[in-house]
């Protein structure tokens, strides 16, 4: 079982100080880890909530832009 506080919602690993760090996305407050919300912006070319849809205009602190 997964835990909100504790866990990713997109991988549902633990949060951690590696490449689990949570991030919070100023759109919809969501929290996501900082490895997952990377992906999303590598596939999308953007940050989109996978649970709202909701884009977020900017990126969370330390999140890196695709390339």
């Amino acid at each position: 079982m997964c835990d909100v506080e504790t866990d990713c919602q997109i991988c549902l690993e633990v949060y951690n100080t590696d490449k689990k760090v949570p991030k919070k996305l100023e759109c919809c407050g969501a929290v996501y880890c900082q490895s997952c919300l990377e992906d999303v912006l590598k596939k999308n070319g953007a940050i989109i909530c996978p649970i709202c849809r909701n884009k977020a205009n900017k990126l969370p602190k330390d999140l890196k832009a695709a390339k």
